[in-house]
């Protein structure tokens, strides 16, 4: 279910950033050709295209900052500091290069707020396992429904601020009721 929710918080994240700043062209044209390269050509391709981009990250990923990153600094700086800065670091590694060599830092804040839900659920969790999985959720729908909302190159839709809003107070309130309904882990993991 949390893999659900902070689908839904980091969606409105997103639309909420489109709303003030459009995506270059460059940096669509990149993900739809990573669409492209990814789209299963049969079941087997599919399981495949679905471990690239949906597993393996979330087993990576989730093994270093809320495995390894997360407890280190939540024994030297607390449990909220540990999350924060694990977070910032999570978002950090979303820093895109374009093919012209600029900079882009769109994904930042949406993986800063998916860290932060992330570190939090490993806390309240008390375990690695629940922060994977909802990685993973996460990840397969995004890349489940990419395919079907890739805008035209030539007319990118912008944001909807009020959609965005509506996603992030919806994902955040969701997010929130399903971390209270899970019994209280370990305030610093180990």
């Amino acid at each position: 279910g949390c893999g659900v929710t902070l689908w839904g918080l980091s969606l409105g994240v997103m639309n909420l950033q489109t709303a003030l700043f459009p995506l270059p062209a460059a940096y669509l044209e990149l993900f739809q050709r990573l669409h492209a390269a990814l789209k299963p050509a049969g079941f087997l391709d599919g399981l495949l295209s679905l471990a690239t981009i949906a597993v393996a990250p979330a087993l990576c990923e989730e093994l270093l900052f809320r495995g390894m990153v997360l407890p280190s600094l939540a024994r030297t700086w607390g449990p909220a500091a540990g999350v924060l800065a694990s977070a910032a670091l999570f978002g950090a590694i979303h820093v895109d290069s374009l093919p012209d060599g600029s900079t882009l830092f769109f994904r930042v804040p949406f993986a800063l707020v998916v860290g932060l839900g992330l570190g939090l659920l490993r806390l309240r969790a008390g375990s690695l396992a629940a922060p994977m999985l909802a990685h993973g959720l996460l990840n397969a729908i995004t890349f489940s429904l990419a395919p079907l909302v890739d805008q035209p190159l030539d007319a990118p839709e912008r944001g909807d601020p009020l959609l965005g809003l509506a996603l992030l107070a919806g994902g955040l309130g969701a997010t929130g009721l399903l971390y209270r309904k899970l019994p209280a882990g370990r305030s610093t993991p180990v």
